[in-house]
């Protein structure tokens, strides 16, 4: 409910008291530089509003304020020309673009605080957990990729605004000021919510793809025996590999003979000649066929 009041005071006092102002003055006579600078006191009217309502100075806060001084000065300084007050409204939002631009230098870019602003909930945890997000490459790139785009449309927009003022009538100026500065914003919001959507997807399915592929390589190592050469065990030594778990060859045995089974017609009896073999690790035993003496 309070956003909504927000949004509903800064239409009323940025875009409809200001044309209905001028419009108003004009009616009654006033000549152009007064009547366009009495209209441009909604506008400061409002800032001063809704920083006595949130009553705290943030980093959004103390830039608000540095442009409502620099409006200011150049409006009470400056030369009492009708066009360059017009342009003056052009060149403060200008040099926000400027700034823009110029915080990428910055270890961390403008819009990285206007999203720590607008992007939780405002309280501590919030903020902590968004500026948390900076460790990762992706949310730096977002974050510049935002700074450089806003930063350029208002360069942009600026210029626009200034040959306008040149070109077209004090009245339509007005309208013209007010009407294109927010739906320039308005364009901005729209497509940084988009943007940031996009990418937010993104990162979650990188994050995804990564898990899974963690995840499959977890049980990959699990299912292989432990052990160096791609899990397995190399032998302790040349005789491990055939099962002996001493690490060393199975001894063969000689064939053994049995002894004669009790005939004295010269002949022996060789039914059980048996050889012991140890084969993978399990011994087993072969018999030859029995065969004269």
């Amino acid at each position: 409910m309070s956003s909504a009041l927000g949004w509903a005071l800064t239409i009323v006092c940025n875009i409809v008291l200001p044309i209905l102002t001028y419009n108003r003055l004009m009616d009654a006579g006033w000549d152009e530089f007064p009547a366009l600078l009495v209209s441009g006191v909604w506008p400061v009217l409002e800032t001063g509003v809704s920083l006595a309502w949130r009553r705290k100075v943030d980093e959004f806060a103390i830039m608000t304020l540095i442009f409502l001084a620099i409006t200011v000065l150049v409006t009470v300084v400056g030369p009492h020309s009708t066009r360059l007050l017009l342009v003056k409204d052009s060149a403060v939002t200008g040099l926000f673009g400027v700034v823009c631009l110029a915080s990428l230098l910055a270890p961390r870019p403008l819009m990285f605080y206007f999203g720590r602003k607008f992007g939780t909930d405002g309280t501590k945890e919030g903020a902590e957990r968004y500026d948390g997000l900076w460790q990762y490459e992706g949310f730096r790139h977002v974050v510049r990729t935002m700074t450089v785009v806003w930063g350029a449309s208002y360069v942009v927009e600026a210029l626009a605004r200034i040959g306008l003022s040149y070109r077209l009538s004090t009245a339509t100026m007005v309208t013209v000021n007010s009407v294109l500065s927010y739906a320039v914003a308005g364009v901005l919001i729209a497509w940084t919510i988009l943007y940031g959507r996009r990418a937010a997807a993104r990162g979650q399915e990188r994050a995804r793809q990564a898990a899974a592929a963690s995840e499959a390589a977890a049980l990959g190592e699990a299912a292989a025996p432990a052990g160096p050469g791609g899990g397995l065990t190399a032998p302790r030594g040349p005789g491990e590999a055939f099962g002996d778990p001493g690490g060393l060859p199975a001894p063969r045995t000689a064939p053994r003979r049995p002894p004669a089974s009790g005939r004295h017609d010269g002949t022996v009896d060789r039914r059980s000649w048996t050889t012991s073999t140890n084969s993978g690790g399990r011994w087993w035993s072969r018999s030859a066929a029995p065969c004269a003496g």
